[in-house]
Parts: C-alpha cells; sequence; structure tokens
C-alpha cells in the first residue's frame, strides 16, 4: 500500500464541529474507487485518522484533487485538522477502505441510508453513480442527522438530485431528523416517504460556485406540519429549503423505498449501503434482511 504526499489546498467549515478539506497529491500513481477513505497522516501527529472521501474519481482525474469531510474529535489527527491544520501544510495520504460499487451494482436500483457524518462515502457513491450512469439511474438516500444543522451535504446532495432529474433518472434524497422532541422522545417516523414525481416541497438552488458547501450559520426558518421543518440557509441571497422529516427511519420507511426501487415482484433486488454509528447500520441491516433483501446486497462501512 503506497503512501502519497498530498498539499492542503483550502479548509472550509460546513457545521460548528464539520470542516471540509481540499487536498491534491500531484502523482499520478495516486487513485481512489468511489466510497473509500484515506488514511490521513498529519506532520508531528503519531496516529493516523481514516477519512472518507467526499468526491469522485472523476475529479481528481480533472483536478488532482479531492474532499474529505471531517467531524471533530479529540483523536490527535482530528484534532490538528480543526485546530492547526492550513492551506499550505503537506500531508500523506495512504488509500483503504471497501465500500465500493460494481458496474452491475451501478446499473441496478440503489438504496442508500446514513447517519450523520456517514453519508461522505455515500455521497461519493451516488455522485460517481449519476457520473458514470447517466440517465439509468435509480436510487433512494434516507438521511439521518441529530438536528436540521448535521445534514452536511445537503446542498450537493439537492444539486445532485436536480442533475439526476435533468439526465432522466430517479435519485431521491428524503432527510430524517433524529433530534429528542421537548418530551425526550424519539419515535420512529411515521410520515410516508413522499412518492415518484411528488417532491415539490424540495426547493434548489444552484449556487454560481459547483459543489457549494453549506454555510455554517443554518437556521431552522419555520415548521410546515407536526412532523417536519424547513431549513434555510441563513447566508444565502435566495434561501434554499429542504424538508426534513423527524424521527428515525424505520420498517415502514424501507418497506416504501424498496418498493418505490421496484424490489416488490422485481427480478433484480436493490442494493442497499449503509454508513452510520454501528447501532444504527447494524439495526437496520437486520430490517432489510427482515424485507427479503439478500444478505448479499446489504453493504455496510463500520468505522465507528
Amino acid at each position: 500500500m503506497g503512501k502519497w504526499r498530498a498539499s492542503i489546498l483550502e479548509i472550509n467549515s460546513v457545521t460548528a464541529d464539520v470542516k471540509e478539506v481540499l487536498l491534491k497529491v500531484v502523482d499520478a500513481d495516486f487513485a481512489f474507487l468511489a466510497g473509500q477513505c484515506v488514511y490521513f497522516f498529519a506532520p508531528g501527529v503519531e496516529k493516523s485518522a481514516a477519512l472518507s472521501i467526499a468526491s469522485t474519481p472523476l475529479l481528481l482525474k480533472q483536478t488532482r484533487s479531492f474532499h474529505v469531510v471531517v467531524k471533530n474529535s479529540r483523536f490527535p489527527p482530528i484534532a490538528w485538522i480543526h485546530n492547526e491544520a492550513k492551506p499550505g501544510d503537506d500531508v500523506e495520504v495512504t488509500v483503504g477502505g471497501t465500500l465500493t460499487m460494481t458496474p452491475d451494482e451501478q446499473a441496478g436500483p440503489l438504496l442508500f441510508i446514513a447517519g450523520g457524518i456517514g453519508i461522505t462515502p455515500l455521497y461519493s457513491l451516488l455522485r460517481d453513480t449519476v457520473e458514470q450512469q447517466s440517465a439509468s439511474v435509480c436510487a433512494t438516500l434516507l438521511y439521518m442527522a441529530c438536528g436540521p444543522q448535521a445534514h452536511v451535504l445537503w446542498q450537493r446532495l439537492l444539486d445532485l438530485e436536480e442533475l439526476a432529474k435533468h439526465q432522466g433518472s430517479c435519485l431521491r434524497c428524503v432527510f430524517f431528523d433524529t433530534s429528542k422532541d421537548a418530551a425526550g422522545k424519539l419515535p420512529h417516523s411515521d410520515a410516508p416517504i413522499a412518492a415518484p414525481g411528488c417532491w415539490g416541497a424540495f426547493s434548489f438552488l444552484r449556487s454560481g460556485k459547483k459543489n457549494a458547501v453549506l454555510p455554517a450559520d443554518t437556521l431552522v426558518a419555520g415548521k410546515e406540519d407536526a412532523q417536519s421543518v424547513v431549513v434555510a440557509g441563513a447566508k444565502s441571497h435566495v434561501k434554499p429549503s429542504y424538508k426534513v422529516e423527524k424521527g428515525r427511519v424505520g420498517p415502514n420507511q424501507l418497506k416504501q423505498a424498496l418498493a418505490d426501487l421496484g424490489h416488490l415482484g422485481a427480478s433484480q433486488s436493490p442494493t442497499a449501503f449503509l454508513c452510520g454509528p454501528p447501532q444504527m447500520s447494524d439495526a437496520l441491516e437486520g430490517q432489510l434482511l427482515q424485507l427479503g433483501l439478500p444478505k448479499n446486497s446489504v453493504r455496510l462501512e463500520r468505522w465507528w
């Protein structure tokens, strides 16, 4: 496994505790697959950190650069990124991770389920699928985060949803807020997932800057009903918004998502990709298997 020198080009705040880092590797031998991670070696820090890549091989090919999205922690390499790193610093990286996708899987129906910062490798897989498959994409993303401000990369996901629509593909992104209510209770969401063609609750803002990151000071603009809120970017001249369902993804949401992807009675089962806290991933894996998905059609990334 080779080790490559990378230079930090940019560091941007995505939320209060999440930063995005743009790195460049000049060496032409450096390559990765969508969904993989890099092991990140900071100067003067003994340990390395596994960071999922939030971009695709196409961006690397075009610019020799790639993105990682990093949630703050006291783990030394992560703390270095949040507290000491600056543009111009040199680091070292190696490539790892096994949450990748075959061309046959890309061509079939796809279900992605993310928890928190676990969206990072799934976004890479989704974007690569749209870039590679053009009009044949059929995919649903169910994205859970604790609080509406915690849906990192939401603006890019809506961008990707819009791009897929213009290509004639079917990509749907559904956001869930898993934060507790005033009584400290956290029920599963009972709100149905909108059927195909019924996504008017989402509004899309095409930024002048490609792949613009989520503004740091997001806010809750208001409530639509007892089960959903609208999140808006406070810095935008025109505020983009997206619907957020309250509660966790459960069997009802999984069953409907699978049905919408053609699982019930279809000859080809969807492939499901899960990434998030182990308790979430394990529970949803079990529910998907109970709903009839084959074991080899459920792929997990565990790195908590």
